[in-house]
């Protein structure tokens, strides 16, 4: 029996390995795709979240500046109400300082160009420059003069110290004429330091990204770097601009380290191929498990001698035959101890499984069984008269039947019923009569048949 286990199952073994390989296969597929997915659905999430908060800082520095420019038109309008007497303005100067001051470093008016009011004078004497001929100021105070456009420069270094950006907002009068006249500069100087605070630049490094915020000049088209977290590069990041007069402010964001974090898909990748090898496992578990189950249940209704159904397994057949007219034929071996006695076993053993073989040809089709020692059962649907032409066919192919060593000839006895099976009563009860059939041949003399209808009682 354990022999016939083994065989079975190397026999089903090729098909419980493709299968596994299959689903490892499609797992490898799914893992790929899902972890690609899961890679640009986070790189996609972190570029949105980066965008945003661009758009975010890139808003609030430009309201940084916008308010230094409202300042400087604000002085603006002082000096055009005044007919640009400076000393008239300069009390209200003074007192916007006060309450502003913490916004600028200084307020300076520059008439026909030259610097001429700095408040507060302390520590920017340096300040006191002609705008329109100094070499590193001329260009840009020119084209402000000229396009009659508020100008944000820098940062840059001044000469009094320290790093600042410069608004200077160009002032024009109207003569009675009507024609408009160069007056000067309003000027709104403010540290880098305040406006970078005030712009809030370095909560952008606390939540984990590099930035760098660059200024083209529109005027003469230069690129400087206005203040970046390190030297990196931008050629990747999410980007945001604003513009002010004469210039446009680009932020760039990208998270440090770059815009695929690796743990992320990696995580996604080590569950994924877990499961399927988990998977694979369990489809290879549960296939050793079904071929296992079908072997021995196979095994269980299986004679091992012969390979034709056993006894056992009628019970699971009952229900085929409802309905059904059927032929039961019982039969035998003539005097089959006697090879057993005589030849030995194993010659008994070839005998028994030279009739199964016999058997299986002739009635092929038809359910065939070991009932017990010597004795086979055939269960067949066919109508009376075929039934009798296998039965001789049988009888014949059982006579030719050799073996080496043995004198005696092969011969069988049948018996036989047929009829109706309406119920599964009925084809115990043609058992039974196939069976006193059988040995209505074997007391008549052996090697003959023996049969008769079925009819049920009642």
């Amino acid at each position: 029996m354990n022999r016939k286990i083994r065989e079975q199952l190397q026999k089903n073994a090729k098909g419980r390995l493709v299968i596994p390989l299959i689903v490892f296969i499609i797992g490898c597929i799914i893992t790929i795709s899902a972890t690609s997915g899961v890679y640009h659905f986070m790189v996609s999430a972190r570029r949105t979240r980066a965008q945003a908060l661009a758009d975010s800082h890139v808003q609030w520095f430009h309201q940084v500046i916008q308010k230094r420019i409202d300042l400087s038109d604000t002085l603006s309008a002082l000096i055009y109400q005044a007919d640009g007497d400076i000393e008239a303005v300069a009390p209200t100067i003074e007192k916007i300082y006060q309450f502003d001051g913490d916004m600028v470093s200084s307020f300076q008016l520059a008439p026909d160009g030259k610097v001429s009011y700095i408040y507060p004078e302390k520590g920017n004497e340096a300040g006191y420059i002609d705008l329109l001929k100094e070499p590193d100021r001329k260009v840009e105070s020119l084209y402000a003069k000229n396009s009659k456009h508020t100008i944000v420069v820098g940062p840059l270094e001044l000469r009094q110290g320290g790093e600042a950006i410069i608004i200077r907002n160009p002032v024009y009068d109207v003569d009675e004429s009507g024609s408009e006249n160069f007056w000067g500069f309003t000027i709104v100087i403010a540290n880098m330091d305040t406006v970078f605070k005030e712009a809030n630049l370095d909560n952008i490094v606390h939540e984990g990204y590099e930035y760098r915020l660059i200024k083209r000049n529109d005027v003469i088209g230069d690129i400087m770097i206005v203040a970046q977290s390190s030297d990196w590069d931008n050629s990747n990041a999410e980007s945001s601009s604003f513009s002010i007069p004469g210039y446009t402010m680009t932020m760039y964001l990208e998270p440090i380290g770059g815009w695929s974090h690796s743990w992320g898909y990696v995580v996604v990748a080590i569950m994924l191929s877990g499961f399927t090898v988990l998977t694979t496992l369990l489809a290879r578990v549960l296939l050793t498990t079904m071929s296992m189950n079908r072997v021995l249940t196979e095994v269980s209704v299986t004679d091992s001698l012969t390979g034709i159904r056993n006894r056992f397994s009628l019970r699971h057949d009952f229900d085929d035959y409802r309905g059904q007219n059927v032929v039961v034929m019982m039969l035998d071996i003539d005097d089959f101890k006697q090879y057993n006695d005589n030849y030995g076993h194993e010659i008994g053993d070839t005998v028994l499984q030279l009739v199964a073989e016999r058997l299986s040809a002739d009635f092929m089709g038809d359910k065939i069984y070991r009932y017990g020692g010597d004795e086979f059962l055939v269960i067949s649907t066919v109508g009376p008269a075929v039934f009798a032409e296998r039965v001789e066919a049988l009888r014949q192919d059982v006579r030719n039947i050799t073996l080496e060593g043995a004198l005696r000839r092969v011969t069988i006895s049948v018996g036989f019923v047929y009829g109706n099976c309406r119920e599964n009563e009925d084809l115990r009860n043609m058992l039974k009569e196939a069976d006193a059939q059988l040995y209505v041949s074997k007391n008549e003399g052996k090697d003959r048949i023996s049969g008769k209808a079925f009819r049920k009682e009642g």
